[in-house]
């Protein structure tokens, strides 16, 4: 009977620790992906900035992570780099809004920062 009882018990602890360390990884995991999101936006925004301050003639390209997938928008009202991913998006903001509206979809490695005519421009590639 003593057996049954800590078997019992021990049954208990164990899926109780299991829960607290399932709900642990999976906290981990949003934190992670918002991170990387974020980090992804600030590169963008930054070298947005930097073209922008560069003047017409200048032309830079970003490399992005393949992981998260990511898509990439600029809301031109709020002069913001958008995030887009599966958990959610992040904002990132740019000193200017002569951006031209972009959509860059998940998978592009490269992406191209350029004036053309008295805008900025981002395309994939």
């Amino acid at each position: 009977m003593d057996a049954i009882f800590a078997f019992t018990l021990l049954m208990l602890v164990c899926s109780s620790l299991l829960h607290v360390y399932q709900g642990r990884m999976e906290a981990a995991r949003g934190i992670s992906w918002g991170l990387e999101a974020r980090m992804v936006g600030e590169g963008l925004a930054g070298t947005i900035n930097a073209v922008y301050s560069g003047g017409p003639g200048l032309e830079l390209r970003l490399r992005v992570p393949d992981r998260p997938p990511l898509t990439l928008t600029f809301d031109n009202s709020r002069a913001e780099v958008v995030v887009r991913g599966e958990r959610g998006e992040i904002r990132v903001g740019t000193v200017c809004n002569n951006v031209e509206n972009f959509l860059i979809p998940p998978g592009s490695r490269v992406i191209r920062i350029y004036w053309e005519e008295n805008r900025i421009r981002v395309v994939s590639g």
